[in-house]
């Protein structure tokens, strides 16, 4: 595949994470974040991966950088991540203890700050 077709690695990306390899997904996502450092599509999908690795600080910071780029994408990974933290914060609702209920409202306000202060920048 051609690695200067973006659009390429990144649409391959999202299918490795779909099949549940979000190592390959993290692959695809720095060969874009190599030539283009800034693309906030490359961001979410290695904060994505790095956190269907577990590795959450990690992809954390990966979707704080992709919200500060592109502050429109803020109600999609804040969605995005209320569906990975959410089912696992509430026992009621099944999953592991991955986070815990009070893992929320901070995520929530590191997101909130980082969408305050990308207004603010505009």
């Amino acid at each position: 595949m051609d690695k200067t077709n973006r659009d390429a690695q990144l649409k391959l990306g999202e299918l490795y994470l779909l099949g549940n390899e979000p190592a390959k997904a993290r692959e695809q996502a720095d060969i874009v974040l190599v030539s283009a450092p800034q693309n906030y599509r490359g961001l979410i999908l290695k904060g994505r991966s790095l956190i269907n690795e577990k590795h959450y600080a990690e992809g954390i910071a990966e979707l704080k950088k992709a919200i500060e780029l592109d502050p429109k994408t803020w109600p999609r990974t804040l969605s995005w991540l209320r569906l990975i933290f959410l089912p696992k914060t509430l026992p009621r609702l099944g999953g592991g203890s991955q986070a815990s209920v009070d893992d929320q409202p901070a995520l929530d306000g590191d997101l909130a700050r980082v969408r305050r202060s990308s207004r603010h920048d505009r």
